[in-house]
């Protein structure tokens, strides 16, 4: 392909369109406002059809857009420098080589981004440019989708969507996604069997005012070679999947979940919906995604387009993601819990939904109202699960539980709620099994060790929360705690740090899926007890402690590609900016990713 000439405007912007917008969160309305609204629009019809982004799978784990490009970013810079040897390759060469040098100057990333595309091929985003350089052939980048849905089910939002579909309030849903988390949704837990219009030929039969619930997946399947993900690809609709699209808004209302509006294909037929009057009478309803710890919202420069144009029909939303506009949907509507939770066939439920939300980041956690429709599960007859199956996923609700009540301040109830997840952990740590029971395999342990260390973080939170502690800034010169706060802290934070180190070497001894999942949670519960044991010393940490603190460290950056996790450590625990880790910092005890009091081989693994 012949080399292209990119204008010197657009090579500054490179993939930007419009910048994004930062405002206070307050300035928006919350779920709760969009819920109603859907409840009070419902009584006589379906007047809204969805539209799911990739965010509205992030806890079935399935990575978003933004994970996906930190990862392939990294692959991308390494094969940039395949010439150099793998030791030169640091993290910190990483991040100078895509931090620009200077505000409106571009990174040796974006050089060397554009340097490629006028040899190959242009990309209208960051995400179509790295997937397309990481799968150059589409069969190729079927497989890089096939791998990434492989073994995932539906999450809880999904879970709630199925009831909501089944109660009548949706019948025609969107989405950009390659899963069929929908469709597993509908046909598992509200036994429907849902029209799939995934591609051209099935588009003419399906009409948006069937009562057959409808998913129509605009960007194609991962089991079918007509997906649309990089280059011209994602820059047009085919003229069904366009047509289908302007059918569904012409006699709904659109709510935009889980999509930050980075597709020309999907955002040029809004702009002309919106622009044309005729279509959208009852509203584009846009979820934004704000953390809860946070006073501002982002939004994309292309929503923010739609709202100020046309701000009488777009209306914005300050919500917690997917899961959480779905569960508020499902209380309004008064919807009843599929059955499957009531009765459970799939033995695998709370462990599958705990798993997912690990897989994600520390943003999400399972909310107090889906914890008890998963404590229904557990009641449930659970003798053909081996017993520390049982005991670990009642740690899990006992544990969610006290994260809630932690939040809402009962700290009394969050200590209550901890004391039963240290005994089943310890029960599983300590294998007391009955005769004839199995003993728990290396998946548990991990996970045991992961929980239970966790717990005790907690309770560090607990302990410094009632002195109003928790979320001030310390000062730097902060010498000790009050002697007796600082010996509880410091043996809580001892026994965590001793449950992580024994975690990580587990997982590396017996290395499966189960127990990858649980490795970015364990390094996070090892880098904020480390911060807690160097506050309630009052100096600094042990030279083999900090070894375990920058191993950590690198196992947390590799794994939390969009830096979710270390922000939260940053605005929740106050702790960690006292470790001052220098991840350049090299001891005896670290040599290639080993480190004291972890085997080396067993590292490399992780």
């Amino acid at each position: 392909m012949s080399s292209r000439r990119i204008s010197s405007e657009h090579e500054r912007t490179l993939w930007t369109k419009l910048p994004p917008q930062t405002l206070p969160r307050n300035r928006f309305p919350g779920a709760d406002i969009l819920a109603g609204e859907i409840s009070r629009a419902r009584k006589q019809h379906p007047r809204h059809a969805l539209f799911l982004g990739a965010g509205a799978s992030i806890t079935s784990a399935i990575p978003d857009a933004g994970n996906l490009i930190g990862r392939w970013k990294r692959v991308f810079f390494e094969d940039r420098h395949r010439d150099h040897p793998a030791s030169a390759l640091t993290k910190e060469y990483y991040d100078a080589w895509c931090t620009p040098p200077a505000e409106g100057e571009p990174s040796e990333y974006e050089k060397a981004a554009r340097e490629w595309e006028q040899l190959h091929e242009r990309h209208p985003s960051e995400y179509a440019f790295l997937f397309g350089f990481v799968a150059r052939r589409p069969f190729a980048r079927q497989e890089v989708i096939e791998q990434l849905v492989a073994g995932t089910e539906p999450g809880p939002g999904y879970i709630y969507l199925a009831s909501l579909v089944k109660d009548g309030w949706f019948r025609t849903i969107l989405t950009t996604n390659f899963d069929d988390l929908i469709h597993d949704a509908l046909f598992r837990y509200a036994d429907l069997k849902p029209a799939v219009c995934a591609f051209d030929s099935q588009l003419t039969s399906i009409h948006p005012s069937s009562a057959r619930p409808t998913i129509v997946k605009l960007h194609g399947d991962f089991m079918y070679n007509n997906m649309r993900n990089v280059g011209p690809e994602v820059q047009r609709l085919s003229q069904n999947m366009r047509e289908k699209l302007l059918q569904t808004c012409k006699s709904n209302g659109l709510i935009v979940i889980g999509y930050g509006g980075g597709d020309d294909s999907v955002m040029m037929p809004l702009q002309a919906m919106l622009h044309e009057g005729l279509y959208l009478d009852d509203g584009l309803h846009w979820c934004l995604y704000c953390d809860r710890n946070a006073d501002t919202v982002t939004i994309p420069g292309e929503v923010w387009r739609l709202y100020e144009s046309h701000p009488d029909r777009v209306i914005l939303y300050c919500t917690h993601g997917f899961d959480d506009v779905m569960e508020k949907m499902y209380v309004a509507g008064g919807c009843s819990p599929p059955k499957d939770l009531e009765h459970p066939r799939e033995r695998t439920l709370f462990q599958r939904i705990n798993n997912a939300l690990i897989a994600s980041d520390e943003r999400y956690k399972v909310s107090p109202h889906f914890n008890d429709l998963l404590g229904r599960f557990l009641k449930a007859d659970q003798q053909e699960r081996p017993w520390f199956i049982q005991a670990l996923d009642l740690a899990d609700y006992h544990f969610n539980s006290a994260y809630w009540a932690t939040e809402s301040k009962n700290l009394d109830e969050a200590q209550r709620q901890l004391d039963p997840v240290m005994e089943l952990c310890g029960r599983v740590l300590n294998d007391e099994h009955q005769e004839n029971e199995p003993s728990p395999d290396g998946a548990a342990i991990v996970r045991a060790r992961r929980r239970r260390s966790g717990a005790l973080s907690q309770r560090i939170y607990c302990l410094l929360d009632k002195m109003n502690l928790s979320k001030k800034p310390v000062p730097r010169d902060l010498k000790e705690l009050p002697e007796d706060v600082a010996r509880q802290v410091l043996e809580l934070a001892d026994a965590a740090v001793d449950d992580v180190t024994k975690g990580f070497r587990t997982a590396g001894s017996q290395p499966d899926a189960e127990s990858e999942k649980q490795l970015r949670a364990l390094a996070y519960n090892g880098l904020v007890t480390l911060g807690y044991l160097r506050l309630a010393r009052g100096q600094a940490l042990h030279a083999e402690e900090r070894d375990l603190a920058i191993v950590w460290h690198r196992e947390l950056d590799r794994r939390d590609t969009n830096g979710h996790d270390r922000n939260q450590i940053r605005s929740k625990v106050w702790g960690y900016p006292l470790l001052d880790l220098d991840v350049k910092h090299t001891t005896s005890g670290v040599t290639n990713g080993s480190t004291s009091g972890i085997d080396g081989d067993n590292v490399s693994k992780i």
